[in-house]
């Protein structure tokens, strides 16, 4: 027992004098510095070490009065540089906004240029319509002025009422007579009634 005893003292003194060593080799070294310390205690504990990171102060320097002219004629510079550049786009969309009045004037000046045109050619169609459909009238009436008043009253019978009444008020009293006469069928006396009567209605009176 004495023996084992004596041997865990010698180990002890051996690991002893081999930390001591290894310490005075760290300290010469420098591998033992503070941070070097930090390090290996945080790598001992399982710890992130965070780098340690001097905090450097800028030395003021007192500004001297011609740097402090040439900073304040140089912001001065700038200033008036920024002052045209804003003039400048100010008078661009100055300019832009006289040719968009322009161009907006113009394209209502064409509108109503457009508007007349159109409303010109509509009186010159409608006018044309008129002509002809009153140039139809006339050489229909002249038709039917010659035709057979039989066949007349035929197609008198199928017709609008207002234009049957166009048509007779329109013929000379003596075809009108004719033609009326012919209504003889029970349907067609009906018809020369209301004929009559529309043709008093519009002024003529000369139809029994």
């Amino acid at each position: 027992m004495k023996n084992i005893l004596t041997a865990l003292g010698v180990v002890m003194i051996i690991h002893l004098i081999g930390l001591i060593g290894l310490g005075v080799y760290g300290l010469a070294s420098g591998r033992f510095s503070p941070e070097k310390r930090q390090q290996y205690l945080a790598t001992w504990k399982g710890e992130k070490l965070v780098p340690y990171v001097e905090e450097v102060v800028e030395e003021e320097v007192e500004e001297s009065p011609r740097d402090a002219s040439a900073r304040i004629i140089e912001q001065q510079l700038n200033q008036e540089i920024v002052s045209r550049e804003l003039q400048l786009q100010l008078d661009l969309l100055k300019n832009m906004k006289e040719t968009l009045d322009e161009a907006q004037s113009k394209l209502q000046k064409d509108k109503n240029q457009f508007v007349d045109k159109k409303d010109e050619f509509e009186d010159k169609v409608k006018e044309s319509q008129d002509k002809a459909r009153e140039e139809g009238f006339k050489k229909a009436l002249e038709t039917f002025s010659t035709l057979n008043p039989k066949y007349v009253k035929d197609d008198f019978m199928v017709m609008d009422e207002k234009d049957v009444v166009r048509f007779l008020t329109a013929m000379k009293p003596g075809v009108r007579t004719e033609v009326l006469s012919k209504f003889r069928e029970p349907d067609e006396q009906l018809k020369r009634v209301k004929l009559i009567e529309l043709l008093k209605e519009n002024g003529v009176v000369d139809v029994e």
